[in-house]
């Protein structure tokens, strides 16, 4: 259900930002093309070590080197 709501937000060019890992993990591939076919921006955030964010520091960190997938044990422990 979630899913379905993002993909037609990206394909009417709408912005999504989303924390549901989840979905992101389930429809990465589907979703990461439908941002770059409609021009948009699908953001995301996630967390590891009790709430520290993780994702955003490592884009940070490696700025030239596009973050495309990321792998977890299912629990970001």
């Amino acid at each position: 259900m979630h899913s379905a709501i993002v993909k037609e937000a990206l394909r009417n060019g709408v912005n999504v930002v989303t924390a549901n890992k989840k979905m992101l993990a389930e429809n990465f591939t589907e979703l990461y093309n439908l941002q770059i076919k409609n021009n948009v921006a699908l953001l995301y955030e996630g967390s590891a070590g009790g709430s520290i964010p993780i994702i955003r520091n490592l884009e940070e960190y490696y700025d030239n080197e596009l973050l495309s997938s990321e792998r977890t044990n299912g629990t970001c422990n």
